[in-house]
């Protein structure tokens, strides 16, 4: 199994899914895609190229409670942060990367940006969702070339 297209396969799903999880008015709970759809996507490249043990499972069990956290436009900014971090804490079950510190700052940047109303027609929430998602793996990649 070629890693690398496992990796791409890891940045579209997990954009994709953070965003459609995002996606109001379904009959079929919608934030279901975000909060199982991603660690089982994820889970199952993990397990295609190798990574099947305790640490996986503590990675995959942590990223989905962390996408159960809430962070709407209520929430304080110091919550927001905490969320952000919280989506990249699980990857210290399988390494260290410098990505674990830019998630928050990802997080919260473009959570900004979408509300600010001098830049909130350029960067619009879905693209936004998409990128956090993307960014979720992108921490994940990070900690696998780094592993413990």
């Amino acid at each position: 199994m070629n890693v690398e297209l496992i990796y791409l396969a890891m940045l579209t799903l997990s954009g994709f899914l953070f965003a459609l999880g995002g996606t109001g008015g379904w009959t079929f709970a919608s934030k279901a895609w975000r909060r199982f759809g991603i660690p089982v996507a994820l889970g199952a490249l993990l397990i295609s190229i190798g990574y099947s043990d305790w640490r996986t499972l503590g990675y995959l069990a942590g990223l989905t409670g962390a996408l159960h956290l809430g962070y709407g436009d209520t929430k304080p900014w110091a919550y927001k942060f905490a969320v952000g971090a919280s989506y990249a804490i699980p990857c210290l079950f399988l390494g260290w990367t410098w990505w674990l510190i830019g998630m928050p700052v990802v997080f919260l940047g473009l959570f900004a940006l979408s509300n600010w109303k001098a830049t909130e027609k350029d960067v619009v929430w879905k693209v936004a969702e998409f990128l956090i998602g993307s960014f979720i793996a992108v921490t994940l990649i990070g900690a696998l070339q780094r592993p413990w």
